[in-house]
């Protein structure tokens, strides 16, 4: 019987619960250790796939800004052919037995050759046949003669072949201004001086559409670039230059590319790796402690066992 005693006395009621009671609050549902993880793996998915949109958004904008730089290039080369067209025809002015006669003719008759010939090709606003050391303004015809176009007809009148620039800037016609001087037995004897439209030149730009950017006619002076018709507020991303003038096709980007993208990456990377810590940091947290409750479970069934044990020795022994 005292065998018997001490095996009841061991599997008490109370005791047998509490150990009930440790074991049942010992776990901890799968979930709560599933679903931070299952977060981060989102997080980290989400960035992938926004890192993927990111890249090719800026391969798209690349080939975008290279499409427009070979648009400008190519548009630079056709208003650098029609220049270059431009500046035959005034040699083979200048070459004109008729135009070196004008030359020290009347004013009269100077002007009405020079009407003639500037009806033989399209794009010539007007013709001007200049004797050398000629230095008077002539506001009048559809191309004004301003004091930049006298400079012109005086270097050119040094037996200078000069690169076409734009006059007239602030008039509502401004215009491309060629010069060729007119020698006969290596004497210069005049200026044969052509205004082009600028509108004849800007065409090719004008019939480009579709564009993933601005294009524009500008003029480099001195380094400094003097934009033809720009929109406002932009800014070029560079230019190229027109053959036999100082004139330049601009072009600028389309605005908002891989800068922005490039900011909202980092700041969902960011975003991310807070996340990673946050989570992170609530996981051990967590574990810690569960892991002293725990613990305190054990300690507390050990307890309950030490208490069992020493009423158990005390215990009478029955015969």
């Amino acid at each position: 019987m005292g065998t018997e005693a001490t095996r009841t006395s061991a599997h008490q009621p109370g005791t047998t619960v509490k150990r009930g009671a440790a074991r049942s609050g010992s776990g901890r549902s799968l979930w709560l250790y599933v679903l931070p993880s299952l977060l981060v793996a989102s997080l980290v998915i989400a960035a992938i796939a926004f890192a993927s949109q990111v890249l090719l958004q800026g391969s798209q904008q690349r080939l975008k800004a290279e499409s427009l730089r070979a648009t400008a290039q190519v548009l630079a080369g056709e208003v650098a052919t029609q220049v270059g067209s431009a500046r035959a025809l005034l040699r083979s002015m200048a070459a004109d037995p008729r135009v070196s006669a004008a030359m020290s003719d009347t004013e009269s008759r100077r002007d009405l050759l020079a009407a003639r010939l500037g009806k033989a090709a399209t794009g010539l606003m007007q013709v001007r046949l200049l004797p050398r050391g000629w230095d008077r303004p002539d506001p009048g015809g559809k191309a004004p003669l301003g004091y930049a176009g006298l400079d012109l007809v005086a270097r050119a009148g040094a037996g200078k072949r000069l690169p076409g620039e734009i006059h007239q800037l602030k008039t509502p016609n401004p215009y491309l201004a060629l010069t060729e001087p007119v020698s006969q037995n290596g004497e210069v004897l005049g200026v044969v001086f052509a205004a082009v439209s600028l509108d004849h030149l800007q065409r090719s730009l004008q019939d480009a559409s579709n564009l993933p950017g601005e294009l524009w006619l500008a003029q480099n002076v001195a380094g400094e670039q003097v934009a033809l018709g720009k929109p406002e507020d932009l800014k070029p991303d560079g230019a190229f230059t027109v053959g036999d003038s100082i004139l330049e096709v601009a072009y600028a980007e389309e605005a908002g590319g891989d800068a922005t993208r490039f900011a909202l990456l980092i700041a969902l990377a960011g975003v991310g790796v807070g996340a990673v810590l946050l989570v992170g940091m609530l996981q051990i947290q967590a574990l810690s402690s569960r892991l002293r409750a725990d613990l305190g479970s054990v300690v507390s069934l050990g307890e309950a066992i030490r208490d069992g044990s020493g009423k158990l020795q005390a215990s009478p022994q029955l015969s």
